[in-house]
């Protein structure tokens, strides 16, 4: 007897997807991709319409995706800009579960898939801190953040937030102080209402710029019990 795998209950079809479509790493959501756009071509999209709306739906929900917020890579997409994350935006998508009865063919590269809102449970978030913020930081970087807490709904759906801060040197090599100003610009971030865990972590900052980000990171709001702390 022929085994027919869309015979399967759906919740079991998700199941067995989220463990074919899991990949190792992080997946970029920016574009271009540095790393390539081969890891958003897997067979199991290509095998009917409905097996790639479900595939879809299990690839965005299992794997884990970055989001870099960087003042010196003006030339990549802000995934704020992709469509289905623009606020007031994309309401049919956002209201509910991916549903079978429109059968196109929806594209999967994040810029242009219409329900990454929707499906996006895993992100890493990289930001690049300059030692000496320019006046153009200031006015940038809150507005990059404020965007990034709207575009994902405060991140109400995301199961984990784990937040990257990064020291951009100068020469001689200096430490962001993330003092008075500067640390007012990261504010915005603690409008983050995750369901799930938030996580901070820095590399070569320095002890006074991680206490500031730890005590940042315990006034986002999460469901789960305390912060990830790295």
């Amino acid at each position: 007897m022929a085994f027919r795998f869309l015979d399967l209950p759906y919740e079991l079809r998700q199941n067995v997807l989220c463990l074919a479509l899991k990949q190792v790493g992080v997946l970029e959501l920016q574009h271009p991709i540095w790393t390539g756009e081969d890891v958003y071509r897997p067979a199991l999209f290509s095998v009917c319409r409905l097996l790639r709306r479900e595939a879809l739906q299990a690839f965005y929900e299992v794997n884990l995706f970055l989001w870099t917020i960087d003042m010196s890579a003006h030339h990549r997409s802000d995934p704020a800009d992709y469509p289905s994350l623009r606020p007031n935006e994309g309401k049919d998508q956002r209201s509910g579960n991916l549903g079978t009865d429109d059968l196109a063919v929806l594209p999967a590269v994040p810029w242009m898939y219409p329900y990454l809102w929707l499906h996006l449970r895993h992100l890493n978030v990289d930001i690049y801190l300059p030692p000496k913020p320019t006046a153009e930081w200031y006015v940038e970087f809150p507005r990059a953040f404020q965007r990034l807490v709207e575009a994902l709904d405060c991140g109400r759906r995301l199961d984990k937030l784990q937040m990257f801060f990064h020291a951009c040197y100068a020469r001689p090599i200096e430490h962001p102080s993330l003092a008075g100003e500067q640390l007012r610009a990261l504010e915005v971030l603690t409008g983050f209402e995750v369901r799930g865990r938030v996580g901070v972590s820095t590399l070569s900052l320095s002890r006074e710029a991680q206490k500031a980000l730890e005590d940042l990171g315990k006034r986002m709001k999460s469901t789960s019990q305390g912060l990830e702390w790295q």
